[in-house]
């Protein structure tokens, strides 16, 4: 997938991550990979279950 939006795997790996913030541009490349409108995306995320923060 990073590959087809043209991003680095080691940069979609630390957004993943939470290393790293996402931009609105990546925001928009994964949710037109998906062929979602970001608003379609977004509510998708929120939708998910969330991982507990890793303790600093």
């Amino acid at each position: 997938m990073a590959s087809a939006l043209g991003y680095s795997t080691n940069y979609l790996g630390q957004i993943e991550r939470g290393a790293a913030n996402v931009t609105v541009d990546v925001m928009a490349a994964v949710s037109s990979y998906f062929k979602l409108s970001i608003g379609q995306f977004w509510s998708y995320a929120e939708g998910l279950p969330t991982r507990p923060q890793k303790k600093r």
